[in-house]
């Protein structure tokens, strides 16, 4: 169940981080990075500009409406950046009522050999002395990873984000969603609880601050209506050698027979001091 937990919040989470980091890097590559720095206004209406790739194939367009930019076209095609490789469509659009925002929309965007990502999202950045970036989706956001005929029944995954909020300045990132895992196997439900998902920048630590919280819904048993949910929430430091403490808690446990299980609460109390553990670890001073 454990390594359930792992595949489901860890796959899903560095997907979000995955997504923030292609995000900030082609925020970097000309025409899109003028943008960003000095305004829509600082966009230059034209040629094709090309994107600087290590190898591949990369073209920005600024589209124009009455000589303004209000949009930029992003072709990639194996375009090898320190992120990449990269393969789609990425486009920004401007948003009439918050000159510092953007919609971001991927369409089939690949990244390196498995992860694709389609969806919208809406993109504020602020730069200078106080830095911000915020991304939230505007419709689900679905990443997905070998789904080539040959790989998706055995091992091909999709991510749905129904909710989706990344957010990172100068002293902390954020995470919050809600969604599903689908595997080959199984679907699995999760979201994030509490204080959502945060990590202070100092003191730096694996674990997510004081409060945060996520929850993960597994399969119903056979002639069950729902799944035994695990939540894990942090909180402060309980012991000197870690940097935040973890607490699991199972819920809609389901009965057993003495058959199945001798114990009284048919292993619920054991499986949440494992989980307790096994995320307690995490935490620990030193662990990146």
């Amino acid at each position: 169940m454990l390594s359930d937990v792992y595949a489901r919040t860890t796959g899903s989470l560095a997907g979000l981080l995955t997504t923030l980091s292609a995000v900030h890097e082609l925020l970097a590559v000309p025409a899109v990075k003028d943008v960003v720095a000095g305004g829509w206004d600082a966009g230059a209406c034209g040629p094709v500009v090309q994107l600087p790739c290590v190898s591949g194939k990369g073209e920005a367009t600024v589209t124009c409406t009455n000589a303004k930019p209000t949009g930029i076209a992003v072709a990639l095609t194996g375009c090898k950046l320190k992120g990449g490789p990269y393969t789609g469509a990425v486009t920004l659009a401007a948003v009439p009522t918050d000159t510092g925002a953007a919609e971001v929309g991927f369409a089939a965007l690949k990244i390196g050999d498995t992860l694709q990502l389609d969806g919208k999202l809406r993109l504020k950045v602020n730069v200078g002395k106080d830095a911000l970036i915020d991304l939230r989706s505007l419709s689900a956001l679905t990443m997905a990873t070998n789904q080539a005929a040959a790989t998706k029944a055995k091992c091909g995954t999709k991510t749905v984000l129904k909710v989706a909020h990344l957010a990172a300045d100068t002293t902390q990132l954020v995470a919050e969603f809600d969604g599903e895992r689908q595997n080959p196997d199984a679907t699995y439900l999760f979201k994030t609880v509490g204080k959502h998902l945060y990590w202070p920048f100092t003191p730096a630590c694996a674990c997510p601050g004081a409060g945060a919280g996520v929850a993960v819904t597994f399969p119903a048993p056979y002639g069950k209506n729902a799944g035994p949910t695990l939540q894990v929430e942090f909180g402060a430091p309980t012991e000197a050698d870690a940097c935040a403490s973890a607490k699991a808690t199972l819920l809609n446990w389901p009965a057993c027979s003495k058959l199945d299980n001798p114990t009284a609460d048919c292993g619920k109390a054991a499986g949440e001091k494992l989980a307790t553990q096994v995320f307690s670890a995490l935490c620990g001073k030193g662990v990146q």
